[in-house]
């Protein structure tokens, strides 16, 4: 499976959505493209560009081929978090 910072986008409660960016400006965190295979894992931090401090960062998606996302709840003020796989065609 191949992962990069290019595949998450971050949703506000206004739809607004915040691309994932390779690393931070000042270069030293973020996630650089890497493939995971069978049964292992990876734990990196994403970085987004600027939010607003009105903006409450809602969803988090996952798009791991052209036409199909995995989109999670991250809203801790909407209850229950989740994840819903979509596919767009």
């Amino acid at each position: 499976l191949a992962i990069a910072a290019d595949n998450f986008t971050l949703l506000d409660q206004w739809g607004w959505n915040y691309e994932s960016k390779e690393y931070d400006t000042y270069g030293k965190k973020g996630m650089s493209g890497t493939v995971l295979e069978k049964n292992e894992t990876i734990r990196s931090g994403l970085i987004f560009n600027s939010i607003s401090p009105l903006s409450r960062p809602t969803e988090l998606v996952y798009r791991y081929s052209n036409n199909s996302t995995l989109t999670m709840n991250i809203d801790v003020e909407a209850g229950l978090v989740n994840a819903i796989p979509e596919t767009k065609g």
